[in-house]
């Protein structure tokens, strides 16, 4: 069995917590599966998505370690990232890429195992969509059920 759902959330400021714990299991409601794979996608590359704890002193650890730029005492000349005028030339037409690179080592995407109807993580753990983007808007996710 196969179900597929997509769900919006409105992003406010950079670095902006989304909790998706209650449409993931509106989601597995709504697909009857007892027991199977839950895969959660952001639509977008500047959002990463994580299980956390629902605590704000993590939350800024989260962003402090993904923000940590191991090449910034580099010169210009030895940076191997695009120049501003290479950046400008993306097929997407965006700017900036530090949204898409923190967004990256966290992953788009999270996969959670569930049986009972129920998801198999902590009952402190959250699902966390972390919006990297210095743009604010609609952020769309894809919540895809495979089970039975």
């Amino acid at each position: 069995m196969f179900f597929s759902k997509k769900v919006y959330n409105a992003s406010k400021t950079r670095f902006e917590f989304i909790n998706l714990t209650h449409d993931i299991k509106l989601a597995l409601q709504e697909s009857g599966a007892k027991k199977g794979l839950i895969n959660i996608l952001s639509t977008l590359g500047t959002v990463g998505i994580t299980l956390l704890e629902d605590d704000e002193y993590i939350k800024k650890n989260l962003v402090q370690s993904v923000q940590f730029d191991p090449l910034k005492n580099l010169t210009e000349d030895e940076m191997p990232l695009p120049s501003q005028t290479e950046k400008l030339k993306r097929r997407s037409g965006a700017g900036a890429s530090e949204g898409h690179v923190m967004a990256s080592r966290l992953g788009t995407s999270l996969t959670i195992p569930f049986q009972d109807s129920k998801l198999l993580i902590s009952p402190f753990s959250h699902c966390f969509a972390i919006d990297f983007d210095s743009t604010t808007g609609r952020r769309e996710f894809v919540i895809s059920i495979q089970g039975e």
